[in-house]
């Protein structure tokens, strides 16, 4: 499995498995003469690699947006099995739009406490867009006991489902 981190206005994936960022995407996209198994990274976790941003470059957009970027994934496939892309967020600039149009699948990360859902339609219409697949939806910083899901609703929830179990059983 490979890591792209494609953030790059804010990248945080070298940050989180303290890496260095001096070089990556962005050095590949930008020049010609780089050899991609020098930025491609291994992590401490077996069978999972990462190729960090790079330095931050004066146009991401550009150049996510660039033929060398569908090159660089088309090299990628045949060498790892599944590849994670991890864009900026989708509403602040275009590069997530322009990745999503080239990956196989997109997960959608929803900050849960504060996104309105007029900004998770539009977002999703933005997807639909450039014909993206939507595969999932992670919702983060979501407080459940905040939220109106207390302890009587869970319990409430796995008795029920656990009586459905049960009865399913003597079927």
């Amino acid at each position: 499995t490979l890591l792209i981190d494609a953030d790059m206005r804010r990248p945080s994936l070298h940050k989180i498995f303290s890496l260095s960022n001096r070089q990556g995407l962005s050095t590949f996209l930008s020049n010609n003469d780089v050899d991609l198994g020098d930025l491609i990274q291994p992590l401490p976790i077996p069978n999972l690699y990462m190729l960090p941003s790079g330095l931050i470059p004066p146009d991401p957009a550009e150049l996510v947006s660039s033929e060398k970027m569908r090159e660089l994934l088309e090299i990628l496939k045949p060498e790892f099995q599944h590849i994670i892309i991890d864009s900026p967020p989708l509403m602040n600039v275009s590069d997530p739009v322009v990745l999503s149009a080239l990956a196989d699948g997109v997960i959608f990360v929803v900050k849960g406490a504060d996104t309105k859902r007029s900004i998770i339609r539009r977002a999703q219409q933005e997807l639909r867009n450039v014909r993206a697949r939507i595969i999932g939806v992670v919702i983060n910083n979501l407080d459940l006991k905040t939220e109106g899901y207390d302890d009587y609703y869970y319990q409430r929830y796995h008795s029920e489902y656990a009586r459905e179990q049960t009865d399913f059983g003597n079927q």
